[in-house]
């Protein structure tokens, strides 16, 4: 039998790499999706361990569960909303679940301590958009495929193989102990950017990673500095002369994403060693810089560089913060004024709602003098369709506004957590109908892919 050891870093992200690519075509050829594009790289890296993966598939169905079945009993949640609980739940059960089944129920491959506590969140959301027998064959099968070069490697050269890499905590601001409360507390800065300032920095765990780097300057330089170069390359070489949206769009961003920092990693250590210090991330940096693109290419480069700023500073000074008080240890000078300044921000807007004058968070002038066309999409049993009006039993998920000759697609972007309300996006879409409609279409299509809208308790309120 072979030892679970035997995959090192490099080995591992290359099974991280492969199985993206084997998501991708497993999509493509049967539209079955995997979980997420990097989950077949995690189960593949975790095959010759059972306990690993008897741990995920426990964790992911119990999240599945609690999520999709238990939950809608007593409040609606879908969209954004969905899988901001999926993660917040998966990273409690890890922490719950290792002292009650008596063994570890986070990743024990070093390598893939920071990334392996979501894994379960993402295959528990697939389980819930295709169904929990689907979605595992998927992912056991995409594992597996994955894994196999890594396999072959390891038995017909193991030569080459080096020891697995560890994590090296002294390049982090906090032992892996802390990293499910990192993933918790990264996922809850992520949310609360995006509802009170609509700013994105790096999908859900980004902040993680962010805060967890930001203590080394060149990883920080590192990560931005291939993002946009990542972002220029799809926005102005791949999207003119391919089309790219929704999954398809991300899993390309992701794997270019993640071939560039591996080469550049090398290259770097090459030139020279320890420069940025990227032990501490040995897997999880190759997806941090594609996060940041992808946000970027969604809204835009200047605004994940803000949130990404701010959702770092609150995620590491959160964190140091906790971790000191708990170890009783005593805190870095710059931690509690980090703290109250990035709380400050990240709450402004619910903060200023509350102050005694009565102000209230200004809806932008474009909401306030725009109209809305006849033309809208509607969710009706988890079907996204086109309609002329909105009826009972439908939820509203696209529609068409004008703005003098302009006209732009508004879609659902999930759920306020705070308020329960619907939130919209409003797009750009030019001065053609026929071509906004379109626009508006393909909008809806990517926005459904990335959030299995579902028909919520109450229905259909204007766009806010």
């Amino acid at each position: 039998m072979l030892d679970v050891q035997l995959f090192d870093a490099q080995l591992i992200r290359m099974t991280f790499v492969i199985g993206i690519g084997v998501s991708v075509l497993m999509y493509e050829r049967t539209h079955t999706t995997t979980g997420s594009l990097v989950v077949p790289g995690y189960i593949g890296a975790q095959l010759l361990d059972p306990v690993a993966l008897i741990a995920t598939a426990i964790n992911a169905g119990l999240t599945y569960l609690l999520v999709s079945r238990v939950l809608p009993r007593f409040a609606a949640v879908y969209g954004r909303a969905r899988f901001v609980v999926n993660i917040l739940v998966s990273v409690v059960l890890s922490l719950v679940l290792g002292p009650v089944l008596g063994f570890a129920t986070g990743p024990t491959l070093p390598v893939l301590t920071t990334i392996g506590y979501v894994i379960p969140a993402l295959i528990a959301y697939d389980m819930n958009r295709q169904g929990p027998k689907r979605t595992a064959v998927a992912v056991m099968v995409s594992g597996s495929l994955a894994a196999i070069p890594a396999l072959l490697i390891v038995l017909l050269a193991p030569q080459v193989v080096e020891a697995t890499l560890p994590v090296d905590s002294g390049l982090l601001p906090v032992g892996d102990v802390w990293f499910p409360v990192v993933a918790l507390i990264s996922t809850g800065v992520s949310a609360s950017l995006h509802a009170n300032h609509r700013l994105r920095s790096g999908g859900f765990i980004g902040p993680m990673y962010l805060g967890l780097a930001v203590i080394h300057p060149w990883n920080v330089v590192f990560f931005i500095v291939v993002a946009i170069a990542i972002y220029l390359v799809v926005e102005y070489a791949l999207k003119p002369n391919i089309i790219l949206f929704g999954r398809r769009k991300f899993a390309v961003v992701l794997m270019l994403g993640s071939v560039l920092s591996w080469l550049l990693i090398e290259l770097a250590e090459q030139l020279s060693p320890g420069m940025l210090g990227i032990a501490g991330l040995p897997v999880a940096a190759l997806f941090i810089p594609a996060l940041l693109a992808n946000d970027m290419e969604r809204t835009s480069v200047n605004t994940v560089l803000v949130g990404g700023f701010i959702a770092a500073g609150a995620t590491l000074s959160i964190t140091v913060v906790l971790a000191g008080t708990v170890d009783q240890e005593t805190l870095p000078i710059w931690a509690l004024p980090l703290l109250i300044w990035s709380l400050g921000i990240l709450f402004w807007p619910r903060l200023r709602a509350l102050m005694p004058t009565g102000a209230e968070i200004s809806t932008l002038p474009l909401k306030e003098r725009a109209s809305f066309v006849d033309v809208v999409f509607t969710v009706e049993g988890g079907l996204t369709k086109p309609a002329k009006d909105i009826i009972e039993g439908q939820t509203l998920v696209g529609r068409l506004a004008k703005d003098g000759d302009t006209f732009y697609a508004v879609v659902l972007d999930g759920t306020d957590l705070i308020t329960g309300e619907e939130i919209y996006r409003w797009h750009e879409v030019g001065q053609e109908k026929e071509r906004a409609v379109r626009m508006l279409s393909d909008h809806v299509q990517r926005a459904s892919e990335e959030q299995a809208f579902e028909p919520p308790a109450a229905m259909n309120r204007e766009s806010s």
